[in-house]
């Protein structure tokens, strides 16, 4: 990984769902034949650190911020109410529910589940089960089990191998996922952006920003102000899920908020999952974090990151990003792969035919593309994040729709792909001649081209592969 182009990979949650040691209301269709299923959760990088995200690269114009930057956070917790199945009928099976929820932590490359099951299933490093062993923080590189620590957390396991959560079902098919989270996640770590000095921006050059507990977004007065940020070692902060068009807040001292301290994450399950007697099922929720950590910076203050936060203070956030960056699909995945991606933008008219900017009137946008293979070495899921969204948001969206993971959007040429992605309402766009199978480290250059209500975007766009 060379230093001038800081490369984050991403976190994944491989979720075959089980039952949960704290499960309050759940019977998980007691009343009826059973089956087995697995839980898994993988970090698939050993990327510990955020560092810095700000690009610099030969073959591009310095990619430079408006008002936000964005990149992994060292430290990431999500708090999981519930969780249940459905089918077609309407018919529910609850897997776990617990009014206190489990928290799933993230933290140097590997993710803590030990408070979701009571039953574990160890691997070996070669992927061989091993019998008769409690491993709920999983196996380290001598296959024996880890031990929590101190504080009866998990501890980081580089080198070793995840538990796989173990439970007896109700047998059916279900083509629905729920998943009820608690709306405070909390994330540790620092950003860099490098700010434009285009216009009047009240910060430019490169700056980093950590996370400070005593500035979150739960605050009646959310944030502060840049120094608050930069001047602090980063701490473990509360930061607002959301999910759609659902924005609770609990209730403040002043009495603000919806009083909800809860989201619902309803996914559909492409194909459906079959849960019979014989066959252990497997369900993947993947959550990429890749760019969940970002930062306002106030440069841009008649444009806040999202409808309804504040435009006159600074903060972290995670917005909508999270309910963006969410992807479920029956099955195990296979390899993960990651592109940090940059393209140089431009819409002058006509297009021409091989989308690639003719004048000097580019500009540079910059993000990851997160890459999920299926077990036979297929393209499965695509996830698209630009660092600054606030900034010609050209490159965007995933595959995942109201009606599942969409395989369709890669189309083979050669032995590249062209991968197509939706930007909302507004319009649409494909990625030309990606090579997904690039080694890491490696630079390779396509073209995008994408159509924003009635206006034409296109551009040479590059893709350093780092995971």
């Amino acid at each position: 990984m060379q230093s001038r182009c800081i490369l984050l990979a991403s976190l994944a949650l491989f979720t075959n769902f089980g039952c949960s040691k704290k499960n309050d209301s759940s019977d998980n269709g007691s009343s009826g034949t059973k089956g087995t299923m697995l839980m898994q959760l993988v970090l698939p990088s050993k990327a510990k650190t955020s560092t810095g995200l700000y690009l610099l690269d030969t073959t591009a114009d310095d990619f430079r911020s408006g008002a936000i930057a964005s990149g992994k956070p060292d430290e990431f917790v999500i708090n999981i109410k519930s969780i249940s199945l459905s089918n077609d009928s309407g018919d529910v099976l609850p897997i776990y529910s617990s009014t206190e929820g489990a928290n799933i932590r993230a933290k140097a490359g590997k993710v803590d589940i030990s408070d979701l099951f009571t039953r574990y299933s160890c691997f070996s490093k070669s992927g061989t089960p091993l019998e008769g062993i409690d491993c709920p923080c999983g196996l380290d590189a001598n296959d024996q089990p880890v031990a929590k620590d101190s504080t009866g957390v998990c501890p980081a396991n580089e080198d070793g191998t995840a538990p796989k959560g173990i439970v007896e079902v109700k047998t059916g098919t279900f083509t629905k996922l729920q998943v009820q989270y608690g709306i405070a996640a909390k994330m540790k770590g620092c950003v860099t952006g490098n700010y434009s000095t285009v216009g009047s921006p009240a910060v430019t050059g490169i700056h980093t920003y950590c996370t400070n507990s005593n500035k979150s977004t739960f605050q009646d007065q959310q944030g502060g102000q840049n120094a608050d940020f930069e001047t602090t070692s980063a701490n473990a902060t509360e930061m607002l899920v959301q999910l759609g068009g659902q924005t609770p807040m609990p209730k403040s001292s002043s009495g603000n908020g919806t009083g909800s301290d809860t989201v619902t994450g309803n996914y559909t399950i492409k194909g459906g999952l079959t849960i019979n007697e014989t066959d252990k099922a497997s369900l993947t929720l993947v959550i990429d974090d890749n760019r969940m950590l970002r930062f306002y910076n106030q440069n841009t203050p008649t444009q806040a990151p999202n409808p309804g936060m504040p435009l006159n203070t600074s903060y972290f956030f995670t917005g909508q990003l999270f309910d963006q960056s969410v992807y479920v699909f029956a099955g195990s995945p296979g390899e993960i792969r990651g592109f940090q991606w940059w393209a140089e933008a431009c819409n002058t008219t006509p297009k021409p035919a091989d989308r690639i900017c003719q004048g000097n009137d580019t500009k540079i946008v910059a993000g990851w593309m997160t890459i999920i293979m299926s077990p036979d070495g297929d393209p499965m899921v695509v996830g698209l994040m630009p660092d600054d969204d606030n900034t010609l948001t050209v490159i965007k969206g995933s595959n995942m729709s109201s009606e599942g993971v969409d395989t369709s959007v890669f189309a083979k040429t050669g032995t590249s792909f062209d991968i197509t992605y939706k930007l909302g309402s507004d319009g649409g766009g494909t990625l030309y001649g990606v090579n997904l199978a690039d080694s890491v480290g490696n630079t390779q250059t396509g073209t995008f081209a994408c159509k924003i209500q009635s206006n034409d975007y296109y551009g040479k766009v590059y893709f350093k592969r780092g995971l």
